[in-house]
């Protein structure tokens, strides 16, 4: 009896163990998200520079509608 029980003292632990190991792909799936989010802001960089030349102006105004939507500037230097 004393080694069953053994047994199942030992595979609650190693199903704890797994248990652990599932919920830790929750910081994967928050990256993920954080991965998809910077090329989303990234397309919207893009779109809004397009060919035109970066003005200090037109630098601001791209700024600030990436600020909008939530998004952080990161505007090349010419």
């Amino acid at each position: 009896m004393r080694e069953s029980s053994e047994f199942i003292c030992a595979l609650l632990a190693a199903v704890a163990n797994l248990v652990g190991c599932e919920s830790s792909r929750s910081p994967d799936a928050q990256f993920q998200k954080q991965v998809k989010r910077a090329q989303e802001c990234r397309q919207l960089q893009d779109k809004l520079v397009g060919d035109q030349p970066l003005t200090p102006e037109r630098g601001e105004e791209i700024a600030n509608t990436l600020k909008g939507a939530g998004c952080t500037a990161r505007l090349p230097v010419h």
